[in-house]
């Protein structure tokens, strides 16, 4: 907290916008709390959201389009510096009364292979759907009834209507919709790594502070969870 203050007074001198591109899905999940708790550091602040996908964050880095950006995919570009923030785990969105999963506490990836899969986005070369097929290429299978939508709500939409399943980023549990429930995937490693983006060479204390950001925000989540799980096994 005292690099921080530190940081934040000499950075708030100058600092006037910050330009940060981000995949749609971040949005439920710890961004909207990082860029809020940056805003409280830097009231003077102007941040520009802008929805773009990861590969479209590389160009736009490269262009100063961005300033920041927020992804999934992995990619490798000597210009671009990125940082892994955490492995997100990805679920199963399936509908609540399928009575294929009624008392599942979880599946593998070999017990969905041949179902309907509704994967997003449906154009792109390097996209999360394509992720999800490496996935299960890693495990030795091959999914042939994958269907694509072009963003997560449609899949998950589609879902909801009995029409197949969606494998996404556990944080995909915030969106409320109706007749819907999430199973843990019990294969290990199926997660989807969240990166942070910036120019090399462009690391000074700006990006330094919302690093920082992240850092605290990680920490206090966890300390919340270890009081949680402590007072669950006092109880």
């Amino acid at each position: 907290m005292e690099q921080m203050v530190l940081m934040t007074k000499r950075v708030g001198q100058t600092a006037q916008t910050l330009k940060v591109g981000f995949v749609g899905s971040l949005l439920l999940g710890l961004l909207p709390q990082i860029i809020y708790e940056f805003r409280k550091l830097l009231p003077g602040i102007n941040i520009e959201l802008i929805e773009m996908g990861t590969l479209e964050q590389l160009e736009a880095l490269k262009s100063g389009k961005i300033d920041v950006g927020f992804g999934r995919l992995k990619f490798s570009d000597p210009a671009i510096t990125r940082i892994l923030l955490r492995d997100e785990p990805l679920v199963l969105a399936v509908h609540e009364h399928d009575p294929r999963f009624m008392g599942f506490d979880g599946v593998y990836l070999s017990d969905i292979v041949d179902e309907a899969l509704w994967c997003y986005p449906n154009t792109g070369q390097q996209t999360f759907a394509n992720y999800i097929k490496n996935i299960f290429a890693e495990h030795g299978l091959n999914p042939k009834n994958i269907k694509y939508v072009s963003n997560i709500q449609l899949a998950l939409g589609m879902v909801a209507s009995g029409e197949g399943m969606s494998i996404v980023p556990q944080n995909s549990r915030a969106i409320l919709m109706t007749n819907l429930k999430y199973l843990p995937i019990l294969d290990a490693g199926v997660a989807s790594p969240i990166f942070l983006s910036f120019r090399s060479g462009d690391d000074g204390e700006f990006i330094q502070l919302l690093l920082k950001t992240i850092e605290f925000i990680y920490q206090k989540i966890e300390l919340n969870e270890q009081i949680n799980l402590k007072s669950c096994s006092d109880s």
